[in-house]
């Protein structure tokens, strides 16, 4: 969320910035107000609202802040109230529209029931709440469902991918891109999504048969290398579960050439360099038994899909940019409460 806070920042003048905080900082109540806001928040509203605070143009939140510098505790309960009542009519209204969407599609009446989806969507775009968002999540995966039936295989591509960038561990999302993707004859990212989507819901029969049935397409057309080298993976991938098999593999990898190694890595899905390999190697040398199987158990995980959060090199810089960064999140925390339109 710092992150997201300090992007907004460079997009304003060093100027605007110090008007900002100077604004912010000469109300003592909207510090108060900023945490009797935060309370009953959750993780997820907290970083939905650094998103669309990043979304702002930066005139808006300049005005903004001019107008929260003013308010009076009275003032701010009472905008607060408003917006509440705007959120809860609208969400009220999507409730319904995707409730008429589940009946027109029971009835296979799809592209009417899309229809109703999609105004649900409209409705929630502009509410941070994770109420908000878990329902248009639902809406979303509900379109995709019409748009297979409909033969609307791009959208549907379209919408499970806008699903995967907020939830990177939704089985519906794979598996309904997947089956478009497979519909429009791209097998090999049919198979990746409906292989993830196996990986995520295993016991899942009706994934298992769609994925065979594309992984044989594939295969018929072509893919053959591709899925041996995803059959690869998932023999790497088992192996690693027993202990003495790690550390077999352990000892091995701290023995191989760096060239064998960096090629090995892209068969398993990791792509190191030869320069990398040859890192990698030097810091095995000095590690214990106990650590090296530690260290393959955390590969055995990584192979599965667990996602590392890359460490941004360009972070706040000093102090100063750090106190403008948590003032900028202040202002998002506050809007959050006061106006779910800020991206509008």
């Amino acid at each position: 969320m710092l992150r997201l806070a300090q992007e907004q920042m460079r997009r304003m003048s060093p100027g605007d910035l110090a008007r900002m905080q100077q604004q912010l900082m000469s109300n003592p109540n909207l510090s108060r107000m900023a945490s009797e806001s935060m309370k009953n928040m959750k993780a997820e509203d907290l970083r939905r609202a650094a998103q669309q605070m990043n979304q702002a143009r930066p005139e808006d939140l300049r005005d903004m802040t001019e107008k929260l510098a003013s308010t009076t505790p009275e003032e701010f309960a009472a905008m607060k109230a408003q917006a509440d009542a705007q959120m809860s009519y609208a969400m009220s209204g999507a409730k319904m529209l995707k409730k008429q969407g589940n009946e027109l599609h029971n009835l296979g009446q799809y592209s009417d029931a899309a229809s109703k989806y999609k105004l649900a969507k409209d409705n929630l775009k502009s509410i941070p709440s994770s109420a908000a968002h878990t329902l248009q999540l639902q809406c979303t995966l509900n379109l995709m469902a019409c748009y297979l039936k409909t033969g609307q295989f791009d959208e549907c591509i379209s919408e499970g991918s806008e699903v995967l960038t907020s939830d990177s561990s939704n089985v519906k999302a794979y598996y309904r891109r997947g089956q478009a993707y497979k519909e429009i004859g791209k097998l090999e990212a049919a198979v990746a999504d409906l292989s993830k989507a196996r990986e995520i819901s295993p016991e899942d029969e009706t994934i298992a048969g769609v994925l065979r049935d594309a992984g044989e397409k594939l295969a018929r057309e072509g893919g053959g290398l591709n899925m041996r080298k995803a059959d690869m993976q998932e023999t790497m991938r088992d192996s690693m579960k027993d202990p003495a098999t790690r550390q077999m593999m352990a000892n091995m990898v701290k023995n191989m050439s760096p060239e064998m190694m960096a090629n090995m890595s892209e068969q398993f899905g990791m792509k190191l360099s030869k320069e990398d390999a040859a890192k990698a190697q030097q810091a095995m040398s000095s590690l214990s038994p106990e650590d090296l199987d530690r260290m393959m158990r955390w590969m055995e995980r990584a192979q599965k899909g667990v996602e590392v959060a890359k460490k941004t090199k360009d972070w706040l810089l000093g102090r100063r940019g750090l106190i403008l960064a948590i003032v900028m999140l202040i202002l998002a925390f506050i809007l959050h409460q006061l106006l779910g339109f800020i991206g509008k």
